[in-house]
C-alpha cells in the first residue's frame, strides 16, 4: 500500500521483493496513476530478477498507455474540442510500446500483448508498426475472445484505410462484417467498406455496402423521417453523408436508371426519396442541370400528391431557372400548375396556408405562363395560346385576387378578351378595375380602355345596341372626369364625350354636366377648365344665348396658354358670338 501512496519503495537492493499486490494497490485511481507509475518503475529497477517482474512491467505498460490516452483527452478538452499536441502522451506511448516489445520476447504469441502493442503504436502515429503488430496477432489461431479478434481486425482495416491501402482495408472490413450483425464494429465496417470501395471506384459494390449500412439502422416500417428523429446528431450526419455519396455512386453507374433498377430489386425502400434527392444533388454539383431537374421531376411522378411532392417540383424549376433553361423551365412550371393549381387533387385534403412555398411558386408560375401564352397569341394568333393564357389569368384571380399583381392580371385578361373581340366580357373587367377595385394605379387606365372598347364595339356594329353602349360611354366619361380630374386624359375625355352629345343635340345634358363640373375646384383652371368653358360656349351658341357664349369663350381664352394653337378657334368663336348677338 505504501508503494503506490508514498512513492518509491524504501528497501535495499538485493533483498526479497515485496509482493506484487502491494505494488499494485491503488493503481486504478486516476489521481494516483502518476504515483503508481513511479512506484512500478522503481520496483522494476530495484528487482529486475523478481518472479513478478513481467506482471509489473505489463501493468506499467498498460498504465502508460492509459496515461497517454488521458493526456490527449485533456489536451482536446482544454482547447474546447480542438486538437492540441500532448508531448506527455507521446512519451507514454513510446515507453509502453518498448515494454510490450520486451514482454513479447518471452511470450511472442500472446495475443493480448500484441493487441496492446498495436494500440500503443497506433496512438503514437506509427501506423506501419501498428499494422505489423496486428498482423502478428492475426497470424495466430483465432482467439476464443472473438470481440478482441474482431476489434483487432477492424483496427487493422482502419489503419490500412488511413494509409490509402484500400484493397487491403476492404478485405479487413469484410472480415469483420462476416462475423455478423452482433459484432460491435459491424455497422461501422459496412460504412468504411463502402468508402473503401468508392476510393477504388467500385461504385456498384459500394452501393451494396451502403444499402446494408442503412438497412442495419432503419426498419422497413413506413415513416423514414420519424425514425430519423430518434437518431443521435452524429448518426444523422453520418447517414446524410452516406446518402450523398450514394448519389455519386448512382451518378457514376447509370444515374436514374441504375437507381430505379436497384430500388426495384429491393422491392421496398422507405428512404427512396432521399436517394433521388442525393442523385439530383450530385448532378447539380456536377452542373449537369438537365439530369438534375429530370431526377427531381421523376421523384415528383413517383407520387405527385405526396406531402413533399410540390417541393420536389419546385427544386426542378429552380434548377432550370439557375441554368437559364427557359423552354425546359416553362414546361416544368406548366406541370407544376397542372399538378398543384386551383382545383388540383392535392388540395382536396390540405390547406394552402400550410404550403407557403408551393403557393408562392404557383403565384409566380401562373403569371409567367399567362404572360408567355398571351405574347405567343399576339405574335401568332394561335387560339390555343389564347385559351391557355385565359386559363392561367383566371386561375390567378381565383386564388390571388387580393394580391398586389391582381389588377395587372385582370387588366391583361381584359386585353386578351378584347383581342378576341369578346368585348362585353373585356368591358366587365375594365369596369371592375375602374370603378370597384380602388386601385389607383390601374383604375384610370382601365376606365380609358373601357371607353375606347365601347367606341370600337359601336364602330364595328355586329348587332350591338348602339344607344345602350353610347349611354354607357357617356356615363363612364362623366365618372372619369369626376374621379380623375387631374389625369392627363381628363380634358380629352371631356371634349370627346361633350362634343358627341352636343352633336346629337343633347344640349341640356351637356349644360348640366358642365355646370356640375365648374362648381368643383378642378375645372377652375388648366386644360380641363379650358375644355369645360369651350363646351359651355358651344352649348350657349346652340341655344342662341350669344352673350353667354362670348363670355364662355373669353373664360376659355383666359385659361389657354399664349402659344396654344387652339386660341385661334376660341377667338373665332368669340367673334362669331359677338357678331350673332349684334
Amino acid at each position: 500500500l505504501t508503494a503506490c501512496a508514498s512513492g518509491p519503495i524504501d528497501q535495499a537492493p538485493g533483498t526479497s521483493a515485496p509482493p506484487y499486490a502491494a505494488v499494485a494497490a491503488g493503481q486504478d485511481s486516476r489521481t494516483e496513476r502518476t504515483k503508481a507509475i513511479a512506484a512500478y518503475r522503481d520496483y522494476l529497477e530495484r528487482y529486475p530478477d523478481s518472479e513478478e517482474y513481467s506482471e509489473v512491467s505489463r501493468r506499467l505498460a498498460d498504465l502508460l498507455l492509459e496515461q497517454g490516452l488521458n493526456a490527449e483527452l485533456e489536451a482536446t478538452v482544454s482547447q474546447g474540442g480542438a486538437t492540441r499536441a500532448a508531448p506527455d502522451a507521446g512519451h507514454a506511448y513510446r515507453e509502453a510500446a518498448e515494454r510490450y516489445e520486451e514482454l513479447l520476447l518471452d511470450s511472442p504469441n500472446d495475443q493480448e500483448l500484441l493487441y496492446q502493442l498495436s494500440r500503443a503504436y497506433e496512438e503514437s502515429g506509427q501506423s506501419v508498426k501498428a499494422l505489423t503488430a496486428i498482423s502478428r496477432l492475426l497470424a495466430e489461431p483465432v482467439s476464443k475472445r472473438q470481440r478482441l479478434w474482431s476489434d483487432t481486425v477492424f483496427r487493422q482495416a482502419e489503419l490500412q484505410f488511413s494509409l490509402a491501402q484500400y484493397p487491403e482495408a476492404s478485405l479487413s472490413y469484410a472480415s469483420v462484417i462476416d462475423l455478423g450483425p452482433d459484432t460491435p464494429a459491424y455497422r461501422q465496417s459496412l460504412y468504411k467498406l463502402g468508402w473503401s470501395q468508392v476510393k477504388q471506384e467500385q461504385y456498384l459494390d459500394a452501393l451494396s455496402s451502403f444499402f446494408l449500412f442503412i438497412d442495419s439502422q432503419v426498419s422497413s416500417t413506413p415513416g423514414f423521417d420519424e425514425q430519423l428523429s430518434h437518431f443521435t446528431l452524429a448518426d444523422r450526419e453520418q447517414l446524410e453523408e452516406v446518402m450523398s455519396v450514394m448519389g455519386q455512386c448512382f451518378g457514376m453507374t447509370g444515374g436514374r436508371q441504375r437507381l430505379q433498377e436497384m430500388l426495384t430489386a429491393r422491392r421496398s425502400v422507405i428512404y427512396e426519396a432521399q436517394l433521388y434527392k442525393a442523385l439530383a444533388g450530385w448532378y447539380e454539383r456536377q452542373e449537369r442541370y438537365t439530369e438534375a431537374a429530370e431526377t427531381w421531376l421523376a421523384l415528383v411522378h413517383l407520387d405527385p400528391y405526396a406531402e413533399e411532392a410540390p417541393g420536389f417540383a419546385i427544386a426542378a424549376i429552380y434548377v432550370y431557372r439557375r441554368a437559364d433553361f427557359e423552354t425546359a423551365g416553362l414546361e416544368a412550371q406548366r406541370q407544376f400548375v397542372e399538378l398543384y393549381g386551383p382545383g388540383s387533387q392535392f388540395w382536396e385534403t390540405r390547406k394552402p396556408g400550410d404550403y407557403r412555398n408551393a403557393i408562392a411558386e404557383l403565384k409566380l408560375d401562373l403569371v409567367v405562363l399567362a404572360d408567355y401564352a398571351h405574347e405567343q397569341f399576339r405574335s401568332g394568333g394561335d387560339l390555343d395560346h389564347a385559351s391557355s393564357a385565359e386559363k392561367y389569368y383566371r386561375d390567378f384571380l381565383q386564388w390571388f385576387d387580393r394580391s398586389e399583381d391582381a389588377s395587372r392580371i385582370r387588366f391583361q385578361l381584359a386585353a386578351l378578351l378584347a383581342e378576341q373581340d369578346r368585348f362585353e366580357e373585356a368591358y366587365a373587367h375594365y369596369a371592375f378595375l375602374a370603378w370597384s377595385s380602388n386601385d389607383e394605379a390601374f383604375a384610370p387606365e382601365a376606365a380609358i380602355a373601357g371607353i375606347r372598347l365601347i367606341e370600337t364595339m359601336i364602330e364595328q356594329g355586329n348587332g350591338v345596341d348602339a344607344a345602350l353602349w353610347q349611354g354607357r360611354t357617356f356615363g363612364d366619361s362623366v365618372r372619369f372626369v369626376e374621379y380623375f380630374p387631374s389625369h392627363e386624359a381628363a380634358p380629352v375625355v371631356l371634349a370627346r364625350a361633350g362634343g358627341r352629345k352636343l352633336a346629337a343635340g343633347e344640349v341640356e345634358l351637356v349644360d348640366n354636366w358642365i355646370d356640375s363640373l365648374l362648381r368643383g375646384p378642378a375645372a377652375s383652371s388648366g386644360e380641363l377648365g379650358r375644355v369645360a368653358f369651350s363646351l359651355r360656349a358651344q352649348s350657349a351658341s346652340l341655344r342662341g344665348e350669344h352673350g353667354k357664349a362670348a363670355k364662355a369663350y373669353r373664360e376659355a381664352l383666359h385659361l389657354s396658354a399664349p402659344d396654344d394653337e387652339r386660341r385661334h378657334a376660341l377667338l373665332l368663336g368669340e367673334a362669331q358670338a359677338y357678331f350673332a348677338r349684334g
